[in-house]
């Protein structure tokens, strides 16, 4: 990265409510190697992988920004944006990753993608993870056997950006960089 001048990496840090850091909150991911049944600080004890990239990359001035799919519980479901239980979710893990050291290096910035309302089925409620429901935006689009809950335009847009505005505000507070994919 360094011999074609790169200054910034993308880190991913978060695929599926699950962490590929040393998080004492939320599981290991099974994407780095990590045993899905136990905490992420459990299974990278002997080796947290994150913590070597963050390490090596600023030995040669290369910035790391933590990558985020904040609502994605799996391909298919993501947590509620409308749920304020789902917004804390993610503070906390945006707030770990902040928080986060290796050999005294932290990492540079936060970056969020799939930070809408685009599960391919459905949505979970933090404290209801077994009540799937459907969005819709209107009650002629409810399907067939769902459970759902009509949702307007205007109303998706402000649960996400009630979420956006919260962790700008966090990660501005801890002086790093925050961005959004495209």
């Amino acid at each position: 990265a360094q011999k074609y001048r790169i200054n910034t990496v993308f880190l991913h840090a978060r695929a599926f409510d699950d962490a590929f850091w040393r998080s004492r909150t939320f599981r290991a991911s099974k994407y780095i190697g990590g045993d899905e049944t136990l905490t992420a600080w459990e299974a990278y004890e002997e080796y947290d992988p994150f913590g070597v990239f963050l390490e090596e990359a600023h030995k040669y001035g290369i910035e790391v920004h933590a990558w985020l799919n904040p609502y994605r519980v799996s391909f298919d479901y993501y947590y509620d944006p409308a749920d304020d239980e789902s917004t804390q979710r993610i503070l906390t893990a945006v707030k770990e990753l902040l928080e986060f050291e290796s050999g005294g290096e932290r990492i540079d910035g936060i970056h969020l993608d799939d930070y809408f309302y685009n599960a391919k089925e459905g949505y979970y409620r933090i404290r209801e993870p077994y009540n799937k429901y459907a969005v819709v935006g209107s009650e002629e689009e409810q399907p067939a056997g769902w459970n759902y809950q009509v949702v307007t335009s205007a109303e998706k847009r402000e649960n996400v950006n009630r979420m956006i505005r919260e962790v700008y505000r966090t990660v501005s507070e801890a002086g790093s960089t925050f961005g959004i994919s495209p």
